[in-house]
């Protein structure tokens, strides 16, 4: 019983406190299932994305089809506009090619023309004992003055030499066969001589004219030469010379020239009416009244 004039006595405090301290507690655990709650819910607003995609199905894919991040292209390594352009796309660069370019078609025509006529020659014998009309017209068809023509003058020694090596395939060849322009009359021993003369030439003419066809490109351009320049003789010269060496003098092909014959301007001593040499050979060349040179070869 308490007495008059004195304070709670400490038990009853001690209950107070209890009763205060279990309603703070049951309050804070109150908020903290209101928070939980909150942060389960996926149909309020905020930052967590939907599940379903907010575009058409049809044009998003799923994420099953997301490719990984090892394996999508990354915007930093794609190529910049101009690594678009292939490396070896055509330039409009100008080459002594340009001068060329009748030369490397017409002896191509005269290539295939070539191999026309050795193939009828070879399907005809041996042995070849009687004129054969066929034979003959292919033979006569293959003509080297188209592709001799187009041989322009200003060229480098090498692109020179190269040109007229190439030149002096296709003449090998075809003189080797110039027997079957006619009735073969020789012996088939000398006629089957004949045909091998040009075979070397043809073995080698594939390389040899992709050979000049480089060396043409990667050459600058030809300045134009005048008709009257001994440049222009010089081609001539080499030309006959050529053709001296694989059907003149009972010559029946086989010279292939792998180095370039020198032309000498000058006095020939055992030839006062010679204007040079090519080759060693002597020559006269003559400008006639219009303008063009009139070349020959003192042989035979």
């Amino acid at each position: 019983m308490l007495k008059s004039g004195t304070t709670p006595d400490r038990g009853s405090r001690r209950i107070v406190l209890l009763l205060a301290v279990v309603l703070a507690v049951a309050l804070a655990a109150g908020s903290v299932i209101v928070l939980v709650n909150r942060d389960q819910r996926t149909d309020g607003p905020g930052p967590v994305a939907s599940a379903t995609p907010s575009g058409p199905a049809s044009t998003q894919p799923s994420a099953s089809t997301q490719p990984s991040a090892s394996t999508r292209p990354s915007t930093s390594a794609r190529p910049s506009p101009t690594s678009t352009v292939p490396s070896n796309a055509p330039t409009n660069r100008r080459s002594a090619a340009d001068s060329l370019s009748t030369f490397f078609s017409s002896a191509g025509v005269l290539d295939r023309q070539l191999k026309e006529a050795a193939a009828a020659i070879n399907a005809s014998g041996p042995p070849w004992t009687a004129a054969n009309p066929g034979v003959a017209q292919k033979v006569r068809a293959a003509k080297l003055a188209p592709v001799a023509g187009a041989i322009p003058a200003g060229m480098s020694h090498d692109l020179l030499q190269s040109v007229v090596l190439v030149l002096s395939d296709l003449t090998s060849r075809r003189y080797a066969m110039g027997s079957f322009e006619f009735q073969p009359s020789d012996p088939y021993a000398n006629l089957l001589r004949e045909l091998r003369n040009g075979h070397p030439a043809a073995a080698r003419y594939a390389d040899d004219v992709a050979a000049a066809r480089a060396l043409a490109r990667s050459t600058a351009p030809l300045a134009p030469v005048p008709g009257s320049s001994r440049r222009t003789a010089e081609v001539l010269l080499l030309v006959r010379y050529v053709t001296l060496a694989n059907g003149g003098c009972g010559s029946r092909g086989g010279a292939v020239l792998t180095r370039l014959p020198e032309v000498v301007w000058g006095p020939v001593t055992r030839n006062p009416e010679a204007d040079g040499t090519v080759g060693g050979v002597a020559f006269s060349a003559d400008l006639d009244s219009d303008g063009r040179w009139q070349v020959n070869l003192f042989a035979c």
